[in-house]
């Protein structure tokens, strides 16, 4: 068993690879109604999902 420096949740973030924060994809539809052009089904719910806020309204 070793000891770790950081807390486990700090080592798990990675750098975006598109180099966007997380919520470009969500800003992007809810400033013009697009998705990402490799999008699937599910990032599309999922993106709808998040940009309608935690109550499901903005």
């Amino acid at each position: 068993m070793r000891l770790k420096e950081s807390p486990a949740h700090v080592m798990s973030v990675e750098e975006e690879p598109d180099g966007n924060p997380w919520y470009h994809d969500i800003l992007q539809y809810v400033k013009y109604q697009k998705y990402p052009e490799s999008a699937t089904e599910n990032d599309k719910r999922v993106i709808r999902r998040m940009s309608t806020g935690p109550n499901g309204s903005i």
